[in-house]
């Protein structure tokens, strides 16, 4: 960890290009916060609604993947196939 602290750093510091960010740290860290931000927000929205917690999850997964498919669509850059 210690390690992508230091290249940041450096990326910061104009040493090193963005190439060098590990982009497996960066995945997992994606994916932690997509794990943690959707029960939390599904949560938050399930109190605001008066309703159990699971539907609030359910809402909250739908507006995120309805995010995604509009990112997808909105994107300027084709697609490679």
């Amino acid at each position: 960890m210690l390690a992508l602290f230091e290249t940041l750093f450096d990326i910061i510091r104009l040493r090193k290009g963005p190439d060098a960010i590990p982009y497996s740290w960066i995945l997992c860290l994606l994916s932690l916060v997509l794990l943690w931000s959707v029960p939390v927000e599904g949560h938050i929205l399930a109190r605001t609604i008066d309703r159990h917690w699971y539907v609030g999850i359910v809402v909250a997964m739908a507006v995120f993947i309805f995010q995604f498919y509009l990112m997808y669509l909105l994107d300027p850059t084709p697609a490679v196939a």
